[in-house]
């Protein structure tokens, strides 16, 4: 959406084709909405309260799923981020 604009425009020397276009929208739309009906599934099944705990614990599986599942190391830096949160 941010190079939209300057594509319609004729700004950048080679515009996306529609299929690139395409797979931007499906990328970022259909990943979001799985996510999203799962939210309020979670909502619906568990009650607001308890599913706000969700939000506070993912910069914590963020951070653990980022040390094992890739070549990243934890530093001191990394971890006041969901200490704070």
């Amino acid at each position: 959406m941010i190079v939209l604009p300057f594509a319609v425009m004729g700004w950048l020397a080679h515009p996306p084709d529609a299929g690139a276009v395409l797979a931007g929208a499906a990328a970022g739309a259909l990943p979001n909405g799985v996510a999203y009906m799962a939210y309020f599934a979670l909502i619906r099944r568990i009650g607001v309260a308890r599913s706000l705990s969700v939000t506070y614990l993912m910069p914590f599986v963020a951070l653990v799923l980022c040390v094992t599942c890739s070549a990243n190391r934890s530093t001191g830096a990394s971890s006041p981020g969901w200490l704070s949160s």
